[in-house]
């Protein structure tokens, strides 16, 4: 009876406890885009249409999406009212947007910012080759490194992927299998 009792009162205690995290829900994302084509079922376009999948909660949101690295691609603004969504058509941009070449630097690194907390996800909405995407805020950057560098891992066609973004130039990474 003491024991069953101990874990119910350790139960509660987890239960009314605060916990402090990190999710989906934030003010500024990073995300460098899969390139999923080619010898995909979806055919030699299987990565079209791309999204931005955005979504304010009590607050409306000002998003600016851009690619700082590129200053050929403009920013965009987008107003998202409170407990709502949006969808952003990125499929105009996708040359700009996704990283196609492996093994190469290139400087197509999403940054979505907002005014207001948002959650954020890149769907490519191909009805036989889809994929989705939940963008993390703060989580991903490696914290114990000198350098502030986000992981994201990718599973396009060739398999398991991992992408690398840099906030600093003339940075030297070496991956090792």
């Amino acid at each position: 009876m003491k024991r069953t009792i101990k874990y119910f009162l350790i139960l509660i205690f987890i239960c009314l406890s605060q916990i402090n995290g990190y999710s989906q829900i934030d003010t500024s994302f990073w995300f460098a885009a899969p390139d999923l084509q080619g010898d995909q079922p979806g055919g030699a376009h299987g990565d079209r249409p791309i999204y931005l999948r955005i979504a304010a909660s009590k607050q409306a949101a000002n998003v600016f999406i851009s690619i700082p690295a590129n200053p050929s691609f403009n920013t965009i603004a987008v107003p998202v009212a409170a407990n709502s969504s949006i969808s952003v058509d990125l499929t105009t941009y996708i040359s700009q947007v996704e990283n196609g070449t492996v093994n190469t630097v290139s400087q197509k690194g999403l940054l979505i910012q907002s005014d207001a907390p948002i959650s954020c996800y890149y769907d490519i909405a191909n009805r036989v080759n889809g994929d989705m995407y939940a963008l993390k805020g703060k989580m991903p950057w490696v914290k114990n490194l000198p350098y502030r560098f986000k992981w994201i891992l990718q599973t396009p066609s060739g398999g398991p992927q991992q992408t690398i973004l840099s906030l600093l130039q003339q940075k030297i990474i070496q991956r090792l299998p």
